[in-house]
């Protein structure tokens, strides 16, 4: 069984850790379009517009202000920053030795910026919308469609897909 959730619009925002190391996350096919995606987003992030490109509230400046240094700003395990209702019912620090690993073979946690990772892949936080339209890179939604569909077929093989994300993922 693979599950895909959502990922949160509210997220930890480590202030000490190493950054990530995009070629260590999972689905390393992936890491070309991340890549660009990552690119697009600091360079828009510092731009005037960039509140209105992203999609997001004028009271999330400093969040968008993140963006620019993603590639050095700490990361952690993906099921630490985000957060929310969904991620607070799952209570990753709570599960067993044993329930970590499970969560780490069958969940996968969907990103307008990674595409998708696992609850153990090192991320850095990050603001914006899928529904945002980078320069270079389209509409997030329809990159990441286009991109997901063969390495999520893979990872799920013969077994049950439940989808619990939303409608742009």
């Amino acid at each position: 069984m693979l599950i895909l959730l959502p990922p949160s619009e509210t997220k930890a925002r480590p202030t000490r850790g190493v950054p990530m190391e995009l070629d260590r996350l999972s689905f390393p096919e992936l890491t070309a379009t991340r890549e660009q995606v990552i690119a697009a987003l600091i360079e828009t992030s510092a731009g005037p517009d960039a509140m209105r490109v992203l999609d997001v509230p004028a009271t999330l400046g400093a969040e968008v202000a993140g963006n620019v240094t993603l590639l050095t700003r700490p990361a952690r395990p993906a099921l630490e920053i985000y957060r929310g209702v969904l991620y607070d019912a799952l209570d990753a620090p709570s599960l067993s030795a044993a329930g970590k690993r499970r969560a780490g073979r069958r969940l996968i946690i969907s990103s307008a910026v990674y595409g998708a990772v696992r609850p153990g892949d090192r991320i850095a936080p990050y603001r914006t919308s899928i529904d945002a339209h980078l320069p270079g890179v389209g509409r997030l939604a329809a990159r990441w469609k286009e991109t997901l569909s063969q390495p999520l077929a893979q990872a799920a093989g013969s077994g049950l897909i439940v989808d619990a994300r939303s409608g742009p993922y």
